[in-house]
C-alpha cells in the first residue's frame, strides 16, 4: 500500500463531465447495520441527483430490505438460490461452485457489461468484500470502500488474502469513525487515501415517538407499560458482546423488585455461540430478532434515550460524551453504570438530551449528503 500514489479529494480541475453512475456491492439487504446504513445513503444520493442518478447493486444475499434496495437501482442477487439453502447440500454445493466459480463468474460478467454502458465509480459497502472486489477486473473503475469495521472485525471476517484485496483495490477509504481511520492507518493506508464520513441518519425521529416508543415495545413484549427497558443491539455474535450485555442484565437484575427488562435486538451470525447465550441467559434477556422499526429499538441517542459503551470500543468516542464511557470491558463494570443511571433518572435523561442535541447538528443526512456526492464526483475525475 505504502508505493501506491495518494489519491486527493478536492481540488481537481473541472474538465469532463461527471459521470453519475454507481455500481455498489452490498453483502447483504439484512435489517442490520452496515445494509441500513447503505440504504440511507442511496436514499440521499438518489434525492441529490434525482433521475441524473444511475445504480447498480451487486448484492451476495437478500433480505427484508431488499424491496426497499430495489426502489434505488437494478440489484444482481449474486447468491444462486440452489446455494443458499441451510441444508448440508447446500451448503457444501455452494461452497465449492457457487462461491468459488459461479459467483465470480457473475460478477465479471455483470462487471464488463456495467463498464460498456459507460462506467463510474465502484462503491463497495464495508470492509468484507474483498472476495467480490477480486472478481472485478482492475480498470472497471475508481473504488470507494465504506468501512464500517475496526481491524479486529476485518481480520476476522476475511480471509487474509480478501483483505489485501480491499486495501489493494480501493482507492479512497470512507471510515465511519476516527478509530477505523486509525486502524486502517496502521494497516499500511495512506492517509491521503482516508476521509472520516461519520454514520449519519436521515432525519431525527419525531419526539413524539419516544413518548410512546417504551410503552409500544411493552405491549409486544408483554410487559407491564411502566417497565423500564435496557437495550442491546447487533448480531448474536462474540464480537457484539451479546455474552457481556447477558452478564449486565444477570448483574442489574439481582435483588432487584422494580420492572426492568433487558432486550437485545439482532440477527444470529454465529449459531452454536447464540445457543450458549440464550441458555445462559436463563430469560434475563429477551433476545428479539431482527426488528422492523430502528426507530423504535435502536436510534436511542436520536430519540433522546441515554447511551452507555465500553471506551476500549474506540468508535463511539466520536459521539458519546465522557460519561457515556465505560472503562474497561466487563460486564461489572459497565452494571456499575446502569445500575447508577437506573438510580438517577434525570442524570441519564440529561445525557440522553445532550446526545439527541450533538446527532442533530453533526450526525444527519442533510450535512453529510453532499460530502459523499463531492467526494464521489472528485474520485471519479481523478
Amino acid at each position: 500500500m505504502g508505493t501506491k500514489q495518494p489519491l486527493a479529494v478536492f481540488g481537481y480541475p473541472k474538465g469532463r463531465p461527471v459521470n453519475n453512475r454507481w455500481l455498489v456491492i452490498a453483502h447483504e439487504a439484512s435489517n442490520s447495520g452496515a445494509p441500513r446504513m447503505l440504504l440511507d445513503l442511496l436514499r440521499g444520493v438518489r434525492a441529490h441527483y434525482g433521475d441524473r442518478w444511475e445504480c447498480e447493486i451487486l448484492m451476495d444475499r437478500g433480505g427484508p430490505l431488499l424491496c426497499e434496495y430495489k426502489k434505488l437501482g437494478k440489484v444482481h442477487l449474486l447468491t444462486q438460490p440452489w446455494a443458499s439453502g441451510s441444508g448440508i447440500w447446500s451448503r457444501m454445493i455452494g461452497a465449492r461452485l457457487d462461491y468459488r466459480l459461479v459467483k465470480p463468474w457473475r460478477v465479471r460478467r455483470l462487471a464488463a457489461k456495467w463498464r460498456t454502458g459507460g462506467g463510474g465509480v465502484i462503491f463497495s459497502n464495508t470492509g468484507i468484500n474483498g472476495r467480490l472486489l477480486a472478481s472485478i477486473p482492475e480498470n472497471t473503475g475508481c473504488v470507494i470502500s465504506y468501512i464500517h469495521e475496526l481491524e479486529y472485525s476485518l481480520r476476522r471476517f476475511n480471509r487474509p488474502r480478501d483483505l489485501l484485496t480491499t486495501l489493494a483495490r480501493t482507492d479512497l477509504f470512507l471510515a465511519v469513525s476516527s478509530a477505523a481511520a486509525h486502524d486502517l492507518e496502521g494497516m499500511g493506508v495512506l492517509r491521503d487515501q482516508i476521509y472520516q464520513l461519520p454514520n449519519f441518519l436521515p432525519a431525527i425521529p419525531d419526539i413524539s415517538i419516544n413518548d410512546n416508543a417504551r410503552v409500544e415495545v411493552c405491549r409486544r413484549l408483554g410487559l407491564a407499560s411502566d417497565t423500564r427497558l435496557i437495550v442491546g443491539c447487533g448480531h448474536v455474535d462474540p464480537v457484539k458482546g451479546t455474552d457481556i450485555f447477558e452478564g449486565i442484565s444477570r448483574l442489574v437484575l439481582h435483588g432487584r423488585q422494580d420492572k426492568i427488562a433487558f432486550l437485545w435486538a439482532g440477527g444470529v451470525s454465529d449459531p452454536v455461540f447464540a445457543k450458549e447465550v440464550w441458555k445462559k441467559s436463563e430469560g434475563t434477556v429477551h433476545y428479539i430478532g431482527e426488528v422492523d422499526s430502528a426507530a423504535l429499538f435502536l436510534e436511542a441517542g436520536a430519540m433522546g434515550r441515554p447511551v452507555l459503551a465500553f471506551a476500549e470500543a474506540r468508535g463511539p468516542a466520536d459521539l458519546l460524551e465522557p460519561d457515556g464511557l465505560v472503562d474497561g470491558t466487563s460486564a461489572v463494570a459497565m452494571a456499575a453504570v446502569v445500575s447508577d443511571w437506573l438510580a438517577h433518572p434525570e442524570k441519564a435523561r440529561k445525557c440522553g438530551e445532550r446526545l439527541r442535541s450533538k446527532i442533530a447538528k453533526g450526525f444527519l443526512a442533510e450535512k453529510w449528503i453532499g460530502e459523499v456526492v463531492k467526494i464521489m464526483e472528485d474520485a471519479h475525475r481523478a
